[in-house]
């Protein structure tokens, strides 16, 4: 699976600070497609933002089952991971993230989510749209605008 050092066109959010020690963490996005060729995203009530779904890849994970494990948790969804699609490197506060971003596609939707204290606390939900719907709802958050127009390829060939 890919690797920050391998990634020539990682998009790079923020900058880091010579001053703050940051917290490393690796994670893992999903541009997940249902057979109606919308994409499912997560909107987070509590400020009011949409992302896409996915999170941390844990030590024992490779980028396919975290995805795998992440969309589960978040969507209710079992997925097959497919192409990697691009990457972001953020430096936020005092967080410094590589974020991983695969095209997936729906295999089963068991209706059933696993979501943490935390997400439930910050009222996760998801739902599918098209693309440019995903694109106008996430205006607020630049990582995912980025990786959602490397989306825009294969559906703009696909026409």
């Amino acid at each position: 699976m890919a690797d920050i050092s391998s990634i020539q066109q990682a998009k790079t959010i923020g900058s880091q600070n010579k001053d703050i020690r940051y917290e490393e963490r690796k994670a893992v996005r999903l541009i997940i497609s249902n057979s109606q060729n919308q994409i499912i995203i997560i909107h987070v009530q509590k400020g009011n933002y949409y992302k896409l779904p996915g999170g941390g890849i844990e030590d024992d994970e490779d980028h396919a089952l975290a995805g795998e494990r992440e969309a589960l948790e978040e969507t209710g969804c079992k997925i097959s991971v497919g192409n990697f699609l691009g990457a972001t490197e953020e430096w936020r506060n005092d967080l410094h993230q590589l974020s991983y971003c695969y095209n997936a596609k729906v295999i089963e939707d068991t209706g059933v989510l696993e979501l943490t204290e935390l997400e439930i606390g910050e009222g996760l939900t998801h739902h599918a749209t098209k693309v440019m719907h995903a694109l106008a709802a996430a205006l607020e958050l630049y990582s995912d605008i980025y990786l959602l127009f490397g989306a825009l390829e294969p559906a703009q060939a696909a026409k």
